[in-house]
């Protein structure tokens, strides 16, 4: 684990923010998939069970069914020609037997999308790192300002070395939950629900989609602007946290990420394993998620999320 440097610190404090209660989640199976790989980017092929609701886009709510083994929401969808070919590789992706886990996958240059989410929402542990200075941005314009000095320096810390001391206070200072549910729906991120111990937070694949495309071209109530330094801090991240999206870059890709990890206490210690950014280059320009829990260990989970991550770039040739 020693590999992991820095991240397992921050993870390890993270755990302080876990005050939920109840029981682990039970796994989630992937249900059937579509019957062709023909899809606009419209479509959406869904899988409901009869005893949950099924989440979808950015623009659905999310589940209030509680999930089983027996009955996961699902949601696909996809404006890929490829996306059966990847429905197929992720439902046959081993795991281990308490994960569960959703991708997103935006290609900005053509318009096309994927998402395959089975168990949403998700725990967004350190990702929320990055809607909590998106908040401070939006905050910051309300008041017909920029970040003051000890902003930018807070936000540095927070996004380069997931420093939690840094987001605890950027957290109060944007209004705790309250505050961050109103930047969430000015963000038009209706899928995601803030919660008091921010690491806590819940999201699926879709939500990161939007916030990620938020970042690059502005978006909601964000401009351009302060998308483009909070890009600049996520592209500086520290060695030791660039796994996951900055994991299956090219060369000649740069690489803007943030990522999560949490132990559950409620859930036997199993960790909660997140990453969302982008991958730009000459040929590519990519928003990629993925949010997962239910594993054994940190290093597990990163080696999950980043084979879900090549398989997504594989399989849809991007």
């Amino acid at each position: 684990m020693a590999a992991f440097g820095g991240a397992l610190v921050g993870g390890l404090v993270e755990v302080l923010t876990d005050r939920s209660p109840g029981s682990a989640p039970a796994a989630q199976t992937p249900v059937a998939t579509p019957t062709t790989s023909q899809v606009t980017t419209a479509a959406r092929a869904t899988v409901p069970p009869a005893t949950a609701t099924v989440t979808a886009s950015a623009t659905s709510p999310v589940a209030t069914a509680t999930p089983t083994a027996s009955s996961p929401p699902t949601s696909v969808e996809g404006g890929f020609a490829e996306h059966g070919a990847l429905v197929a590789a992720l439902t046959a992706l081993p795991r281990g037997k308490n994960v569960a886990f959703g991708v997103g996958v935006l290609d900005a240059a053509t318009g096309r999308r994927f998402v395959f989410d089975v168990g949403a929402p998700f725990e967004m542990a350190s990702t929320v790192k990055v809607d909590i200075l998106v908040a401070t941005f939006l905050r910051a314009a309300d008041a017909g300002r920029g970040l003051t000095a000890g902003e930018k320096s807070l936000a540095s810390v927070m996004i380069r070395n997931s420093d939690n001391a840094a987001a605890s206070t950027l957290f109060r200072a944007a209004g705790r939950a309250p505050g961050m549910a109103k930047a969430y729906q000015r963000m038009g991120m209706t899928a995601t629900k803030a919660s008091s111990a921010w690491g806590l937070t819940t999201t699926t694949p879709g939500d990161r989609l939007v916030v990620l495309d938020a970042l690059a071209r502005g978006g909601g109530a964000l401009t351009a602007e302060a998308g483009a330094e909070i890009l600049a801090l996520m592209r500086s991240v520290t060695t030791s946290q660039r796994w996951g999206v900055g994991g299956v870059a090219r060369a000649g890709e740069t690489v803007a990420v943030k990522n999560g990890w949490l132990p559950r206490s409620n859930q036997g210690g199993r960790w909660v394993i997140s990453t969302s950014g982008l991958l730009t280059g000459p040929s590519t320009d990519l928003r990629l998620a993925v949010c997962s829990r239910g594993h054994a260990s940190q290093a597990a989970g990163i080696d999950f999320v980043e084979k879900v991550l090549t398989l997504a770039r594989g399989e849809l040739k991007v």
